[in-house]
């Protein structure tokens, strides 16, 4: 469960950084197209606000105990059906630079959480997602895809 929450601080923090980022660019635009193109500096106003509310929202919800997942995990783990991880290599000119992996929740009502890590830490994660939550399905196939899209619950494994 460490390896989860510190992927989630991993998330939140460059949820931070990219609406900082967004939140910088709006203002450059606002101050230096302010004489030049009008614009220009409306999409520099619209950015401005966007990136004032996705600050505002990623430093309030910078709590990793109250993220959706760890609510789902800590309070109700029976709405999480399957669980399967993809793993995405990075190989500019054709020498393997990281292997990044992405683990999906795919939940009852239909809905997915997903959370990215490094491929060293999935394995493990997955192992104790498997402990903790026995009666979800892990492992992609297109035939759990395919159950996943016509009922969610054809995904509870028996014990």
């Amino acid at each position: 469960m460490e390896l989860i929450r510190k992927a989630l601080n991993r998330d939140i923090r460059l949820k931070l950084l990219a609406s900082g980022a967004l939140l910088l660019f709006g203002e450059l635009l606002c101050i230096y197209a302010f004489q030049l193109n009008g614009a220009i500096v409306i999409v520099g106003i619209v950015l401005t606000v966007l990136g004032i509310k996705y600050t505002r929202d990623a430093i309030l919800n910078r709590n990793v105990d109250k993220t959706p997942l760890m609510q789902l995990l800590q309070k109700e783990p029976k709405k999480i059906v399957w669980i399967y991880s993809v793993v995405t290599q990075r190989m500019p000119f054709g020498l393997e630079f990281a292997k990044d992996a992405t683990i999906y929740f795919k939940l009852i009502d239909g809905d997915e959480i997903t959370l990215s890590m490094s491929e060293k830490e999935t394995n493990e994660v997955l192992k104790t997602l498997n402990l903790k939550l026995p009666h979800a399905t892990f492992g992609y196939t297109k035939d759990r895809e395919q159950w996943f899209m016509a009922d969610p619950a054809m995904l509870y494994r028996e014990r």
